[in-house]
């Protein structure tokens, strides 16, 4: 059962990279990137301070045209250290 799922429809002007530093996007197939796409995201699994996420990317015709994957590290709220 996945962690974490949501769904987004997006829609952007101007161009998309693949050159991405911290997370990695596969371009499938050509597609408008002004028309509307639908961006599933689910969260398999977050644990031991990490998380891992994956993204599909689906035109109005159910193309699969993008996959996305990413990891992250999930840090806590540094305390302040005490006065002495």
């Amino acid at each position: 059962m996945p962690h974490f799922r949501q769904r987004y429809w997006i829609r952007t002007r101007g161009k998309l990279s693949d050159d991405q530093a911290l997370h990695r996007v596969w371009f499938h197939k050509p597609f408008k990137a002004d028309e509307w796409l639908l961006f599933m995201i689910e969260s398999p699994i977050a644990s031991n301070g990490r998380g891992f996420t994956i993204g599909r990317m689906y035109t109005r015709s159910g193309e699969l045209v993008v996959s996305v994957v990413q990891e992250g590290l999930i840090k806590g709220k540094m305390q302040p250290r005490a006065k002495l």
